[in-house]
């Protein structure tokens, strides 16, 4: 909620200043991601909390990175400046629609290639070190995902944005686009704010130890936590973010009718 009350400051000196807006952005987001690698160098942090085990480190990254919101800044950020950048370069970007399909292709594959490797990295790549395998996590690689891991996954994903919506996404654009989503796409932000309070009360609920193995337990309890927090997302829907949008839409409606 503080990047709400934050970001009309950003977004302003971007309009009135754009050379001094976007070197002010670029340099937060420089210092959130080398804020979250020397906090976990100099306190000798996990990567993930489950990566410290029984450890009391698994604490420390919760309430040191995890949910201190100076470390969460990179994304947004990345999104202020990546509309930007689309609001005076479209006309640019545009181009990328006549060109002709070979050299569309030879222009799209490399980048979605390597947009996905880098989510791919970014989501398993402590796979082997996340407490499931055992053994001791190097401090480098730590260091090195606990930096780059929210700019790489934004950057990746905002590039991702910008190839669909200037025609070479191919069969992921029209994949993405598909208007079976559009339910899902209505329960999202709900989900995002029931999934963190279910996910603690199941946590404090817990009477032993919870191990990751087998995978197929993982399975079933991931399975359980999507289907229970898109049905809560769903009645939330219901009850309180369509009723409210459908009095916005009337109020608006009054206010905008002309008078006879």
């Amino acid at each position: 909620m503080q990047f709400f009350i934050i970001a009309p400051l950003f977004i302003i000196l971007l309009h009135l200043r754009p050379t001094i807006g976007n070197i002010v952005i670029s340099s937060v987001i420089l210092l959130s991601a080398m804020a979250g690698g020397i906090t976990t160098w100099a306190l000798g942090l996990p990567s993930t909390p489950s990566s410290a085990g029984l450890s009391t480190l698994a604490g420390d990254f919760f309430h040191l990175i995890y949910t201190k919101p100076y470390f969460r800044l990179v994304p947004y950020f990345v999104g202020i400046q990546g509309a930007w950048i689309f609001l005076h370069y479209q006309r640019i970007f545009e181009g990328a629609h006549k060109i002709r399909p070979m050299n569309k292709l030879v222009l799209a594959v490399p980048l979605w290639a390597v947009t996905i490797l880098i989510e791919f990295a970014t989501v398993f790549g402590l796979h082997s070190g996340n407490g499931l395998l055992g053994g001791e996590e190097p401090l480098s690689r730590t260091v090195t995902n606990n930096t780059l891991y929210k700019l790489g996954w934004s950057v990746a994903l905002l590039t991702q944005i910008f190839l669909c919506h200037f025609g070479l996404g191919g069969p992921i654009n029209s994949f993405l686009s598909w208007k079976g989503w559009l339910p899902v796409a209505r329960l999202s932000y709900g989900v995002y704010l029931l999934h963190y309070g279910i996910n603690r009360a199941w946590i404090a609920q817990l009477r032993h130890v919870y191990s990751f193995l087998p995978d197929f337990q993982s399975v079933i309890i991931f399975l359980g936590f999507i289907s229970m927090i898109n049905l809560l997302a769903a009645v939330l829907f219901l009850t309180v973010e369509q009723p409210m949008a459908n009095l916005e839409k009337l109020l608006t409606a009054r206010q905008t009718k002309p008078r006879g």
